[in-house]
């Protein structure tokens, strides 16, 4: 069941990764927007986005 560990090993390490940096993310983007919501909205579209790619190298 090998695929099953890296699965749960990718999804741990993004888990570790977005709980570290989901919040600093939608800081600096509410800064920058200057509109809270719009960038949570933005923050958790690019947190997906690098979910959908994490793993894959550079």
């Amino acid at each position: 069941m090998l695929w099953g560990r890296q699965t749960a090993t990718r999804r741990d390490d993004f888990e570790s990764f977005y709980r570290f940096e989901a919040d600093r993310l939608h800081r600096a983007l509410a800064v920058t927007l200057g509109d809270p919501q719009l960038a949570r909205e933005a923050a958790d579209e690019a947190m997906a986005r690098i979910y959908a790619n994490w793993g894959r190298g550079p």
